[in-house]
């Protein structure tokens, strides 16, 4: 899948057999610095100042997840994962689209 658009970057990772791996890293590197947590940094070029990010997140799990986003910076995402309990948990595979859009004034 290439960036299309506005879209700026497209990430995927897994956790096969328990190990963080990266699956697609268009425009920007996912890590997996804690436990729920995924880390989004875009590549030279991509963020823009003066324009906001939209960041768009799911995971999948065999149990149900809850996924809360923290735009860092012009150049970096964080996602939450969480079970249904409000526990941090990584996810069985999770997606993050990052957009630039215009800020509104």
């Amino acid at each position: 899948m290439s960036v299309t658009n506005n879209q700026v970057a497209h990430a995927v990772a897994s956790f096969p057999g328990g190990v963080f791996t990266p699956i697609r890293q268009d425009g920007c590197v996912i890590t997996n610095p804690g436990v729920g947590i995924y880390r989004v940094t875009l590549l030279p070029g991509r963020g823009s100042v003066g324009q906001n990010l939209k960041v768009t997140a799911n995971a999948k799990a065999g149990a149900a997840r809850i996924v809360n986003i923290d735009t860092v910076s012009q150049t970096q995402v964080d996602v939450f994962t969480y079970d249904a309990g409000g526990i941090a948990a990584d996810a069985d595979v999770v997606w993050v689209t990052i957009e630039v859009v215009p800020k509104v004034s």
